[in-house]
């Protein structure tokens, strides 16, 4: 043999050696690679799959500090949805040689999602518990490999909202206490935020009920089970064939909120809302009859001043009658509403007509008399005695 070949000879084997033996910075079954991250927000959640654990070629786990994180895109704020490792909580030995059919990995939710479960646990799924509480499930190894599977409803602010998420993995492996960090990894993605449609409110009008306006709105892709409220009202469940809802008439304007929430889980909504004003619908008050000149009446009523009245072709009409049912009535006058005006007056030439005993009058608003009649008006009374 060429003694001065052996080195060469030499170093080449052992080259040829090394680079078919796998390195020890790398991972065979912890990799990117077997992440999967998948997107159904539509449903409000989403599902996380990972390699947590292999016990045939280099005995990789998860150890501490691996997790599940989501930021709103163009937001700094990292909301915190789960933690997983393969130790107990308590930071105990997490590799589990005998652990040849299930194996056990340690779970705890943050506040970056409302609920968090299983999906393929043995012994049915499991849901998991807030941090600081972690909560064992156990996962059938098969083929020397575990694969965990989490669905992972998001918290209520991030519904809706296009996020970026990032899966943090700190794998060991041969039990070489966490390892290096050479061995951490991160695999990244971005998701579409779900639309949500906002409910248009509809044009209200009066109500068939005097002295009330009836309100409506519609909205698009409504999921059953999705609930409604105006103001602060207790929620009621949504329908395409709801009655209208209905406001007494006031003074001056007034505005309303619709919250609209959609039903997006069992354990998430989101909420959309509009507004609408009512106009002022101003009604008569200390509305009198008084003894005037040569026997006739005078009329007079008050109405409150409002920022925005709002009233186009409106008019007051009065009534008079000689009994309170208003049996038989001579419409006495009509006058147009005046938005700069809180004082009405006329005079009822009662004289002409030589009435004696008591006389009733009423008055009403003719914008609403479509609807209500007479049924939201002001009457009162006097007694002539011509001589």
């Amino acid at each position: 043999m060429n003694l001065k070949l052996f080195p060469f000879t030499f170093l080449l084997f052992v080259f040829c050696l090394c680079i078919s033996i796998p390195s020890r910075a790398d991972m065979d079954f912890i990799k990117s690679a077997n992440v999967t991250v998948e997107s159904h927000l539509s449903e409000g959640y989403i599902s996380l799959k990972i390699p947590m654990y292999e016990n045939e070629s280099l005995d990789e786990c998860l150890r501490s500090g691996s997790g599940f994180f989501l930021e709103i895109q163009n937001d700094d704020i990292l909301h915190f949805c789960l933690f997983f490792q393969s130790s107990k909580a308590d930071g105990s030995e997490g590799f589990q040689p005998d652990s040849d059919e299930k194996y056990s990995i340690w779970v705890t939710k943050g506040s970056g999602a409302c609920r968090v479960v299983t999906s393929g646990a043995e012994g049915g799924d499991v849901t998991i518990s807030s941090t600081p509480t972690f909560t064992e499930c156990q996962f059938k190894v098969e083929n020397h490999e575990v694969y965990a599977t989490f669905l992972i409803y998001i918290a209520e602010p991030l519904l809706g909202k296009s996020i970026d998420y990032t899966v943090t993995m700190v794998p060991d492996k041969n039990n070489d206490s966490a390892g290096p960090p050479t061995h951490d990894f991160s695999v990244t993605g971005s998701m579409d935020g779900i639309s949500y449609a906002t409910p248009s409110i509809n044009t209200p009008g009066f109500s068939d009920t005097p002295g009330f306006y009836d309100a409506t709105f519609t909205i698009t892709n409504p999921r059953t089970g999705s609930t409604y409220k105006w103001d602060d009202q207790t929620p009621r469940s949504y329908s395409t064939n709801l009655p209208p809802d209905t406001f007494r008439i006031k003074e001056s304007p007034q505005t309303h909120k619709l919250y609209f929430y959609h039903k997006v889980s069992d354990w998430q909504k989101y909420t959309v809302s509009a507004s609408m004003t009512l106009p002022a619908y101003q009604q008569p008050y200390h509305f009198a009859a008084t003894d005037s000149v040569n026997g006739d009446t005078k009329i007079s009523w008050n109405i409150a001043s409002s920022p925005d009245p709002q009233q186009i072709a409106d008019r007051f009409e009065v009534q008079r009658s000689t009994d309170s049912l208003f049996s038989v009535t001579t419409t006495v006058k009509t006058i147009d509403f005046d938005k700069t005006k809180t004082y009405y007056s006329f005079i009822d030439e009662t004289s002409k007509e030589n009435i004696n005993g008591k006389l009733w009058y009423r008055i009403r608003r003719t914008k609403s008399e479509a609807k209500w009649g007479w049924a939201v008006c002001a009457k009162t009374s006097i007694v002539k005695s011509m001589t």
